[in-house]
């Protein structure tokens, strides 16, 4: 058999009777892998590459392992090119240049037979070899065109770092989720959410991702909907989300669940749970402790609790940041004498609206309709409204 020469000796050993091996039931094994078993004895060279896949993927053991490489060998000189994909890649990993070079014959056997998981592994091979973005860009898109979903993700991300800016590096991630693979589904989110114009959409997504099982994207999914700093439906989307990404340990999630639990009336335990996780640097939770103190009579001053708390949060890294930002900007405002100590807020609020912020564009609305601190302006009115749902504009 070609490439014997380069195998480890305990796996020559081994494959001195790999053609009629058969594996033997381990304590462990779940009914699939039996399942496999079964039909592997009876002849079906499919099944013993699927049962071959998930031992030497599980790596429980090396014993497992070990049988797993033996009929991957026995299903791969049986012509399985999936199994040749899979003994290819794992002889890609080793440490070992000579197994590379069996590697890099298997991948491309199992890739020029259209096996979407080989192509995808030559992309690994070339790219691990040296950082070579060029030289593994064409094994990945291969490996998509295969319907190889991590192969599309890797596409993705490759052609993100070659071009920051184009729209290739969405479209691979876009291929890959519709293949079911979650973190592409997370990474389309995260770039819908940066267009305020598919904020919405992405949101949606990272919503669907999370409640499919995929952690990272709930905390993102969440703050899309948030209270003050998304969208509607507001926390009947959000705090599903967000008490999944408390729990998987996103302090920003707990502080949102906090935020929606004061939505329905006054809560104590909650609003001492966003102070404490204020004070220690949670800036998620100084927003929304800001957002639930009562308003005052006046412009609080600058060295108050709630301005400290909003100054906090707007240089935080949060998704409440942006919406801080423009609190901090109306109570700047709100303290202003004339209309030059106005320009700077007003120009900070106005940069966050086109950035897609609705406080900010909300902000903008009231003080060119109520005309107080600068001449009242209805274009400007109807500019700021129509950067946001109008009615976002109608609470506070």
């Amino acid at each position: 058999m070609r490439g014997a020469r380069c195998r480890p000796v305990w796996l020559l050993t081994l494959l001195a009777g790999c053609s009629t091996a058969t594996p033997t039931t381990r304590v462990g094994w779940n009914t699939a892998q039996v399942a496999a078993q079964l039909r592997c004895e009876g002849g079906d060279v499919p099944a013993c590459g699927e049962l071959a896949r998930s031992l030497v993927s599980a790596g429980r053991d090396m014993a497992d392992i070990r049988r797993g490489l033996v009929l991957l060998e026995g299903a791969c000189g049986r012509d399985d090119m999936a199994s040749c994909a899979a003994l290819g890649d794992w002889y890609r990993v080793q440490d070992d240049d000579p197994q590379h070079a069996r590697a890099s014959e298997l991948l491309r056997r199992a890739c020029e037979r259209r096996v979407g998981s080989g192509c995808r592994a030559l992309g690994d091979l070339a790219f691990d070899n040296g950082k070579d973005v060029e030289a593994a860009i064409p094994w990945f898109r291969a490996a998509c065109e295969l319907n190889d979903a991590e192969g599309c993700e890797k596409l993705g991300m490759l052609e993100r770092r070659r071009d920051p800016e184009g729209a290739t590096a969405e479209t691979a991630w876009a291929r890959g989720c519709a293949l079911g693979r979650l973190s592409s589904c997370y990474r389309v989110g995260l770039v819908q959410k940066l267009n305020p114009d598919t904020r919405q959409a992405g949101g949606a997504l990272l919503a669907r991702t999370c409640l499919r099982g995929h952690a990272p994207s709930c905390l993102p999914g969440a703050a899309t909907f948030a209270p003050a700093i998304g969208g509607p439906p507001g926390c009947p989307q959000a705090a599903p989300l967000a008490q999944r990404a408390c729990l998987a340990g996103a302090y920003d999630g707990c502080a949102i669940l906090d935020a929606c639990l004061l939505q329905k009336g006054p809560d104590q335990v909650a609003l001492a749970r966003l102070r404490k996780s204020c004070d220690a640097g949670i800036s998620m939770a100084c927003f929304y402790w800001a957002e639930a103190q009562p308003p005052a009579a006046g412009p609080p001053p600058p060295d108050s609790p709630v301005a400290q708390a909003y100054l906090e949060a707007c240089r935080g890294h949060s998704e409440a940041a942006s919406s801080a930002c423009a609190r901090s900007a109306v109570l700047q405002l709100e303290r202003a004498a004339n209309s030059a100590e106005a320009q700077e807020p007003l120009q900070a609020l106005a940069a966050l609206c086109e950035s897609g912020t609705a406080a900010a564009c909300c902000a903008l609305v009231k003080v060119y309709s109520a005309g107080q601190v600068v001449p009242p302006d209805p274009d400007r009115v109807t500019h700021f409204r129509g950067r946001t749902c109008a009615s976002c504009c109608d609470g506070r």
